[in-house]
Formats: structure tokens, C-alpha cells, sequence
């Protein structure tokens, strides 16, 4: 199940943004206009299967942006065809019109995430799902996670991580596909998952496509009891604290159903030594061998840079 906008995951999805819309239609009306011309980030216009998706960059140096509630994820409106990069927090204003990066690598997460999170919005996650490094971290980022908060052996944590492999494909699709499985087994045996243990979850999980169905799959699929009752709220609680840097939680959070997320997680952690003691770049660096750390960065860059007017 694709989850196009990231207020529609679980862990946003009771939050109400008509207010902060609204705040920015109010701020293009009034400043736009002369941010539009003097901006030193100009992105090209988005465009997918679902649409064209205009961008509009927050940089805190008019005082109508003050009127704009704080945006912690890129925040889209169908009826505008817009969305909204909010740079505020990484940037210092130094004079009428100018600013400075207060902190880059927050800076440069913000980037990259908002425009994997675009080009995923407007439709392009076949895009998305061309990066194998991330597929395989998530699943291991998971499975890592369950197996020792739970203290669940070996035989569990394989099992649970093929599970994760799946779940993190479902998430691309809207329609079953009946060539998934064999795909995933042509992905799979370029790392760590066995074919017939791949074809047993699978089979068992026909079904599976929200996070909360995930949650339920892991004791479906292992039998062991220490996972009964695992939902969403005590997944969220074992995973929180696996990012440093603003927003942690909420990015982990995300990270979960928000495949743009996660990439981009992955991308900063490779790229980014301020996230050096994460645990997800811990993750990330044990599927980095061999080149693959490099060609995920080439991957990322290729895709996003193509959105950014010369």
C-alpha cells in the first residue's frame, strides 16, 4: 500500500493541516512573488503519473513567513498542486534577503528528503524502489530491532527480517503482482534471504499492507508468543531513539511506512558524519560493502540534482 502524502502514516495521521495551508496561501499572496525571483533554491516543477507538484521553499526572511506554523515534514496541497520545503530551523537570517546554513547536515537532510518525498508524491516509485540498499537495511534495521528488544533467537530474527523485506515491497504497489514474489527472490539472493524461508513468509502474508498488519504478522510468522500483541505504539517505542538530530522520533516513525523517508535516512547517514553513532547508520554500514554505499549515493544524487534549476 502506497502512502503518497506523509501526514496520511499512522503516526501523522491525526494531525490537522488546514490551518498551516491556509497560512501558506496567505504567505504567497502577500510575499511570493519577490521570494519566487530572489530565492537561491529554484526546483523545477515535479511531474508524475499522479500530477505536477509545484515547490515552495520556507526560508524564514519575511516576516509573512512568520505566519506559517512550523512544517516538520514536506507538506503538500492537491488543490494548489504545491509543496512546501521549510528551511527555518537550518538557517540563520544574516541581513535583509540573505541567510546562512546554521547547520548543514540537517540542511542537506531536508533536501534530500523533500525531494524523494516529491518525486514519490507525484507517482514515480518505481524510482524509489530501483535502490536495493535501503530495501536491504530496512528489513535488517527491523528484524535487529525486534530481536533484541525481544531476545528472540537466530532462527526468528531471519524469519522476522524476511518479513520486513516483504512488508518494505508491499509498500510500493498498489495492485498485487504476481511476478512480486519471484522478483523478490532475484533481489534477495544478492544478500541475505533464503529463497524457501522468502516463499513460507510470503505465502503466510498475502494479506499484509499497513504497518499494523505488519505488526501482527511478526507473531503470525514466528509463533513466538514474546511477539503476541506487538502493535504499532510498541514498535514505535522500540525503534524511537534510532535517530539523532532534530525530529528524531518522528522521522523514525515515518521511516517505518514512508519509503522516501527511509532512503533518504540512509543517503545522510552514508554521506553525513553527524549521524555517525546512530543506530541506523550502524544498520546502513553493514550493507555497504563492496561499493554498494557508493553506488546508492550515485543513485541519489542522479535522481534529485535533475529537480534543481542551474
Amino acid at each position: 500500500m502506497i502512502i503518497y502524502d506523509p501526514y496520511a502514516s499512522k503516526n501523522l495521521a491525526a494531525r490537522d493541516n488546514r490551518a498551516t495551508i491556509n497560512a501558506v496561501v496567505r504567505y504567497l499572496i502577500t510575499d511570493y512573488s519577490y521570494m519566487e525571483t530572489s530565492q537561491r533554491l529554484k526546483f523545477k516543477p515535479f511531474e508524475g503519473p499522479n500530477g505536477s507538484c509545484k515547490t515552495i521553499v520556507l526560508y524564514g526572511l519575511t516576516d509573512s513567513e512568520k505566519d506559517v506554523p512550523p512544517i516538520t515534514q514536506p507538506l503538500y496541497s492537491k488543490e494548489h498542486n504545491w509543496g512546501v520545503l521549510d528551511l527555518r530551523t537550518q538557517l540563520r537570517v544574516t541581513g535583509e534577503g540573505s541567510y546562512e546554513i546554521r547547520n548543514d547536515s540537517e540542511y542537506r537532510l531536508s533536501l534530500v528528503r523533500y525531494n524523494l518525498s516529491t518525486l514519490w508524491y507525484v507517482g514515480k516509485s518505481s524510482s524509489l524502489y530501483s535502490f536495493e540498499l535501503p530495501h536491504f537495511a530496512f528489513a535488517t534495521w527491523v528484524s535487529d530491532n525486534l530481536t533484541t528488544k525481544f531476545g528472540l533467537d537466530m532462527g526468528d530474527k531471519a524469519t522476522l527480517r524476511a518479513l520486513a523485506y516483504i512488508f518494505y515491497a508491499k509498500q510500493f504497489r498498489l495492485t498485487a503482482d504476481e511476478d512480486e514474489l519471484d522478483k523478490l527472490i532475484i533481489r534477495g539472493n544478492k544478500e541475505f534471504v533464503v529463497a524457501d524461508l522468502l516463499r513460507e513468509v510470503y505465502q503466510r502474508t498475502l494479506d499484509m499492507e499497513t504497518i499494523e498488519d505488519f505488526c501482527v504478522a511478526c507473531f503470525e510468522v514466528t509463533g513466538n508468543v514474546r511477539l503476541k500483541g506487538l502493535n504499532f505504539v510498541t514498535l514505535s517505542n522500540v525503534i524511537s531513539n534510532n535517530w539523532l538530530g532534530q525530529g528524531g522520533r518522528e522521522l523514525t516513525l515515518l521511516a517505518l511506512e514512508h519509503p522516501p523517508t527511509w532512503a533518504s535516512l540512509v543517503y545522510i547517514a552514508l554521506t553525513q558524519k553527524a549521524f555517525k553513532r546512530s543506530f541506523v547508520t550502524a544498520v546502513v554500514e553493514k550493507h555497504s560493502k563492496r561499493g554498494k554505499d557508493q553506488e546508492f549515493i550515485q543513485q541519489v544524487e542522479r535522481l534529485t540534482k535533475g529537480q534543481l534549476e542551474d
